[in-house]
């Protein structure tokens, strides 16, 4: 089973505590119950950072893989620069790992929709932390939706 995850920078998470418990106590969960699991993430700063730190723990590291829309994006992704550190940091970690997907050409906005398109083609499971504002993870899970595939909002659980 292959899970994406999409969700919003730091800005928008309230309970950053209670979100790591939800999705550590899903992940486990799936873990037990499921042999084959391979993961993939978005690469930004908040929740992506929040899952791929987790996923570290818990996975080993050929379960994981990191979708960015072009190579830098970290620093794009947030004004908020210790994240962007800790981001790069991990990105370093898994940089073997690391898909390039948003094409060479167009807008940051243009490059990340492809970069989710990329990851929801792949998926078979989409987890979220969106909180119903349009945005790129709404895109996301629209995406997810439009193909059939659950969602699991960890904002709403």
């Amino acid at each position: 089973m292959k899970i994406a995850f999409s969700g919003h920078r730091s800005d928008k998470i309230i309970d950053r505590d209670l979100l790591i418990e939800k999705l550590v106590t899903l992940l486990l969960n799936y873990r037990q119950e499921q042999k084959d699991l391979f993961f993939i993430t978005g690469g930004s700063t908040g929740f992506d950072t929040i899952v791929l730190a987790e996923l570290i723990k818990l996975f080993s590291k050929d379960q994981i893989e990191i979708m960015i829309p072009f190579s830098g994006f970290e620093t794009y992704a947030t004004k908020d620069w210790s994240e962007i550190k800790q981001a790069q940091g991990l990105n370093q970690t898994y940089v073997d790992r690391v898909k390039i997907v948003g094409g060479e050409k167009g807008s940051f906005a243009s490059k990340c929709y492809k970069r989710n398109e990329s990851m929801i083609k792949e998926a078979d499971l989409l987890i979220c932390y969106w909180n119903g504002s349009p945005s790129g993870t709404g895109n996301t899970v629209k995406l997810a939706l439009k193909k059939g595939i659950d969602v699991i909002n960890l904002f709403e659980s």
